[in-house]
């Protein structure tokens, strides 16, 4: 792998929030709240904890192997032939984030904006722009980061009319789920939070002179905090009854707010947050490239991305696109994804201690 130790600290900062806020906002306040009601941005913040145990194991794993990416040091711990099918099952984890992304982005899309575009339309453009930014290599892809972070910024300046509309009635008497169903509330925010994971690839690509666990603290943070704004916020505007009707309550909420200048404050909110998805698509379409890259021996990831574009629009455009095969695709992958973003690294730090293994 090239470029190792070029990324800044704001560049890895804006990365990884970037790649955190993903599809999920959207829906994820009637989700928790189903579980946890008034209690949903407890189990945000629990999650947000819980994520930073996760990034822990996977940074004392990177940190062991300093300059070398999970595709670099997993042949090392494991074998060689048990090394490449744990670098296949990553890269095809992350070319899964990135169909069921799309997926979930377009049927969003369709029902909002584009109701009668085509999805084969739809699909090429996204993974266009997708596969444009992540052919490059990761200091191009940074360069783009740390430009687009302003929109997260204007994300949480088009949320505040909401704080003129709430009532804090909802929300009260704290802790009245319980504790067992705040709990479980927890994976379901982790789920809407995955990206993280990337950073068994992106370590060293950080540069060294900047305290790589600050930034991965900061930056996990930062998400927790807007996501439990959200949240907070979103089940606080609507009742408990008019939460559990609304699919994309962020989106429903928005649109109630009229401006002289703005009349739709819904479709500036997706608009903004276009830039957050194609973000989170260009970073796991990148990395998944790597892998295979790696995999095939190549010297340049460049083709391989192109390869990557096409495989996933051919399965976008034959996969079910109701709300039922949708459901079936998204619990498939949230069940999976624990396997790669934490019993996996947890399985290779351990082997890393019992071999004795370090990267130079």
């Amino acid at each position: 792998m090239n470029n190792k130790g070029i990324l800044t600290w704001w560049a890895s900062f804006a990365i990884l929030v970037q790649v955190q806020i993903g599809i999920g906002i959207l829906s994820l306040p009637r989700d928790v709240h189903n579980i946890a009601e008034g209690d949903g941005w407890i189990s945000v913040l629990l999650a947000g904890l819980t994520i930073q145990l996760f990034v822990t194991v996977i940074w004392l794993l990177a940190t062991r192997f300093n300059s070398q990416t999970l595709y670099e040091f997993a042949p090392k711990l494991v074998g060689k032939y048990l090394g490449r099918l744990i670098n296949l099952a990553y890269s095809v984890y992350f070319l899964s984030m990135v169909f069921l992304t799309t997926l979930l982005f377009t049927d969003i899309l369709k029902r909002w904006v584009l109701f009668k575009t085509p999805h084969l339309v739809i699909y090429v453009l996204v993974i266009g722009v997708a596969y444009y930014l992540a052919k490059d290599n990761i200091k191009v892809i940074a360069r783009f980061y740390t430009f687009t972070a302003i929109f997260v910024i204007l994300l949480i300046f088009i949320l505040v009319p909401a704080l003129v509309s709430f009532d804090i009635r909802f929300v009260l008497p704290v802790g009245q789920a319980g504790m067992n169903n705040i709990v479980k509330g927890i994976e379901e925010v982790t789920n809407s939070m995955l990206g993280f994971e990337l950073l068994l690839v992106l370590f060293p690509f950080i540069d060294e002179r900047y305290r790589r666990y600050s930034i991965v603290l900061a930056a996990n943070g930062f998400v927790t905090i807007l996501y439990t704004l959200i949240v907070f916020i979103t089940i606080t505007v609507f009742s408990p009854a008019e939460i559990k009707l609304i699919p994309e309550p962020v989106l429903y909420m928005l649109k109630s707010f009229q401006f002289d200048l703005v009349e739709r404050i819904d479709l500036l909110f997706m608009s903004v947050w276009l830039v957050s998805i194609v973000t989170t698509l260009v970073m796991y379409l990148y990395v998944a490239s790597l892998g295979i890259t790696t995999i095939l021996k190549r010297k340049s990831h460049a083709q391989v991305v192109a390869w990557c574009a096409l495989l996933i629009i051919t399965v976008l455009f034959i996969a079910e696109k109701d709300i039922y095969g949708i459901d079936n695709y998204v619990q498939a992958l949230s069940n999976s994804s624990y396997l790669f973003i934490f019993v996996l690294p947890l399985i290779l730090l351990s082997l890393s201690f019992i071999r004795k293994e370090r990267g130079k």
